[in-house]
């Protein structure tokens, strides 16, 4: 049996002293009013979930006016001593395979806010940098770094195998910013001069790692330790393995904490919101962490002025929030309206979405299982950001908050497709089926112009595909004689159309454009063998006042469309990005993808496509578009399809082909067309575009 362990901490109060200052002048950080309370919530959260009380521990630092210290006996302070006697606990009682939760509610830094280290707009995570104020740092007692922390839960994982979840609900911005708070926020970051300035002999030590003999069989599991540019160790929850770490905020924003609805007293806005969805899985599995980190910046975004934080996500986001399950998620997006039988989902033309395109609905609290059977909303009209979509049926429960899954994409100006044979009638009529059931996609009766996609029966047995006057390539070869080859034909059609339809959002008009010259994108080599690596680096040169957000993805030369950065099981959206740091920075294997023909040719164009968003509104996800690639190996179709070779009758003939239950409803409405105004004027967008060309060894 699988057992959960729990360690919460929380600082509201601060012994002030004289142990960091450089003058001797006795200091004071301000104290808190939510981190006692995040604990409290989290411990009675998880008692919700089944987590047995005597597996949670808790470390808080209370404040009652007038008192000189913590209510709390200092053995149960948040300060780095007590939390490594904690998890060496957890260490030592922990089965292997057990589940650990760390959180942390309180004040947090950047190292290089405290006078003796570079700025930190230096190359390195924040956190690497980042250092937590623990309850006892005035009096000289050492902070808890981010190298530290992570050595320490390491250990948990390298000796017994944990999978550890750590929430930090502080900020590491270090004293920025704080002429523009939003109203009511009190923010988990001390100012400057409240800290003293000094590095004790304390925190040199903590520099140490507290195992430092690590063995040769380790290096797959965390990286090697070295210094970050920055004066500081690359901390290990920067890139954890078997572990996830939700951080408030990225090192240039504030994380607070303040007063929600009708209430009294403050919460951590993280906490608050992953308490929130936490409890609407009470007797359920948990969803994942980038489920979780989607809901937060949801909320976060619907709080408008009241907070301006973005949660960030480090490690593997797609396992189960402190539990054991791997999930493999769709690309969803959220229901912002209702009016009657209208709702608003928060994707558009941006994102390749057209009319007629149809979503699956459900619940924020519900998993994803492909088929499953739930409401429906057909697109009507889109903008730039946002659709409206008509709701397919009765569906009293559809409401704001709601998730939407694409189901069937559509195109808008329609695209075409000609099936030149004349002695193939049963496929063509199983072609045209399929086909109707894809809005804008049509099957037209003699030879196309432009993008059409021409079918035509090739000497070898089986169909070919040619555009523009030119056989498609890597395309799956579907045999003359294959009962099923309308439908398999419609599935290559349709799923080559969308993905040049997404390829070619760089050449929407240039009235939505942020300037191509803001920024240093680059891929080089742009021609190289197999296996070789490209180097890819992103930087923002330009001036913006509005927030810019990067994600990098490629459309690959078997039609596939890949997120690159941030990785997809990170629970990011996008890269925020600064001036002149760069944003994207690594080097990639390139590949040329197995061969559907002999003659399909050595090289190939893979092209790299840096989508880009600015405005008020938080990043833009364009998870929407991401595409599996086409099989090169026409019989992996089958599963695709969902396809089942039907066993020969005692006749000899085979039975009849019934409709696969993962097959969608044919589009009742047509293409409507149309177009409303996006809900985010002040975003504006890009794509940009370079190629690499691979060949064969």
């Amino acid at each position: 049996m699988v057992n959960r362990w729990a360690l919460l901490c929380g600082a509201d109060f601060y012994l002030e002293g004289a142990g960091r200052s450089k003058d001797g002048i006795t200091r004071k950080i301000p104290n808190l009013g939510g981190c006692v309370r995040d604990v409290n919530n989290t411990f009675d959260t998880l008692l919700r979930l089944g987590i047995q009380p005597e597996h949670i521990k808790k470390l808080t630092a209370s404040v009652v006016t007038g008192a000189s210290r913590p209510v709390e006996p200092e053995g149960q302070w948040p300060t780095r001593k007590n939390i490594e006697r904690e998890l060496e606990d957890i260490r030592e009682h922990a089965h292997t395979g057990d589940l650990v939760y760390f959180h942390y509610s309180g004040h947090g830094v950047q190292r290089s806010k405290l006078e003796l280290l570079p700025d930190e707009d230096d190359e390195g995570s924040e956190l690497d940098g980042m250092a937590l104020v623990v309850t006892d740092v005035l009096r000289g007692g050492p902070y808890l770094t981010g190298y530290y922390l992570g050595e320490l839960l390491r250990r948990l994982v390298r000796e017994k195998q944990l999978r550890v979840t750590v929430v930090l609900d502080s900020c590491h911005s270090g004293g920025g910013y704080r002429d523009d708070l939003p109203e009511g926020l009190v923010p988990r970051t001390p100012l400057e001069d409240q800290l003293g300035g000094t590095w004790s002999e304390e925190d040199d030590a903590a520099e140490v790692s507290p195992d430092a003999a690590i063995a040769d069989g380790d290096a797959g599991l965390a990286p090697e330790f070295r210094d970050t540019g920055n004066g500081y160790k690359e901390s290990w929850l920067s890139h954890p393995k078997n572990c996830t770490v939700i951080t408030a905020c990225g090192a240039g924003q504030v994380a607070g904490e303040r007063v929600f609805g009708k209430g009294t007293s403050r919460e951590g806005i993280l906490t608050h919101w992953v308490i929130d969805i936490l409890r609407a899985f009470v007797k359920q599995r948990l969803p994942s962490h980038s489920f979780i980190v989607d809901h937060v910046k949801y909320r976060i975004l619907t709080m408008g002025s009241k907070a301006a934080q973005t949660p960030i996500l480090f490690g593997q986001g797609l396992c189960e929030f402190f539990g054991q399950y791997d999930y493999f998620e769709r690309a969803a997006c959220f229901v912002t309206k209702r009016q009657g039988q209208t709702i608003e989902i928060g994707v558009g033309v941006a994102q390749g979405v057209a009319p007629g395109a149809l979503y699956d609905l459900m619940p924020n609290n519900a998993s994803f299982s492909p088929g499953q059977a739930g409401p429906q909303a057909r697109v009507t009209k889109i903008g730039e950001f946002t659709s409206t979509a008509e709701l397919q049926g009765d569906s009293p429960d559809v409401g704001p908050e709601w998730l939407a899954v694409l189901h069937t994409w559509a195109f808008d100006p329609p695209k075409s497709v000609w099936f030149a044979p004349t002695d193939q009638e049963l496929t063509r009529l199983a072609l045209e089926s399929s086909l109707q059931e894809i809005p804008g996609l049509v099957l037209i009766t003699g030879p196309g112009t432009g993008n059409c996609i021409e079918i035509h029966a090739g000497e070898s047995g089986n169909y070919e595909l040619l555009q523009h006057g030119q056989r498609l390539t890597r395309i799956p070869s579907i045999s003359l004689k294959d009962e099923f080859a309308g439908r398999k034909l419609a599935y290559i059609v349709s799923h080559v159309h969308r993905f040049q339809a997404l390829r070619d959002l760089a050449l929407r008009p240039t009235s939505q454009y942020l300037r191509e010259a803001d920024f240093s994108f680059t891929v080089e080599p742009d021609s190289v063998a197999a296996d070789d690596k490209v180097y890819v680096n992103v930087t923002y040169t330009g001036r913006s006042y509005a927030r810019v957000w990067t994600s990098l993805f490629c459309f690959t030369a078997s039609y596939g469309v890949v997120k690159l950065d941030p990785e997809p099981d990170k629970g990011q959206i996008a890269n925020e990005a600064r001036r002149g740091i760069a944003i994207e920075e690594f080097w990639t294997d390139m590949q040329v993808p197995p061969r559907a023909r002999p003659d399909d040719p050595d090289e190939v164009e893979d092209t790299f496509a840096l989508f880009v968003s600015s405005g008020d509104g938080g990043p833009i996800s364009w998870g929407d578009i991401c595409l599996p690639s086409l099989p090169a190996d026409d019989l992996l179709l089958d599963k695709l399809l969902d396809i089942e070779r039907p066993d020969l009758e005692e006749d000899g003939e085979p039975g009849g082909p019934s409709r696969s239950a993962g097959e969608m409803e044919r589009n009742p409405g047509g293409n409507q067309s149309g177009k409303e105004k996006s809900t985010r004027p002040n975003t504006r967008w890009t794509v940009l575009q370079k190629v690499v060309r691979t060949a064969s060894n």
